[in-house]
This record gives C-alpha cells, structure tokens and sequence, in this order.
C-alpha cells in the first residue's frame, strides 16, 4: 500500500530548495578538506591582493577620515 504524497506547499518548495543547496555545498566542503595548504595559500594571495589593492589606491585616507573629526583635523596627501 502506498502512502499518500504530502502536500506540495511554498514552504515545502523552499525547504527542498534549501536542502538541496546546502548538500551540494557540503559536498564541495568535503572535497576541499584534504587541500589545506593550498587553501591557506589561497587565502594569503588573496589578502596580499586586497592590502595591495589599499595601498595603490591610498584608501586608508577613507578610514581615517572616519576615525578622527575632519574639522579639527586636516589631512594632506604626500606629494
């Protein structure tokens, strides 16, 4: 005797849904595990990027200005 399918509900669609993506992501969670070094790699190049993105643009300007008044305090560029 077969069971009756349950009723197909917009919560029941995104709970499939969800599942779903979260088993293909922990399937390339998996399959990345073993590479440890080269994610660490990984990770420092894409630091080494960003920060050297920071320095070429001179964008800590922006952080400082959040940091300290602007009317008190006047910040020239090196030239």
């Amino acid at each position: 005797m077969d069971a009756p399918e349950p009723e197909a509900t917009p919560f029941s669609a995104v709970t499939a849904q969800t599942s779903r993506v979260s088993r293909a992501y922990q399937s390339y969670l998996d399959k990345s595990t073993p590479y440890v070094t080269y994610r660490w790699i990984g990770t420092g190049a894409l630091l080494l990027v960003f920060l050297l993105r920071i320095v070429l643009s001179e964008g800590w300007y922006i952080g400082m200005d959040l940091l300290y008044d602007s009317s008190n305090l006047v910040v020239t560029a090196p030239v």
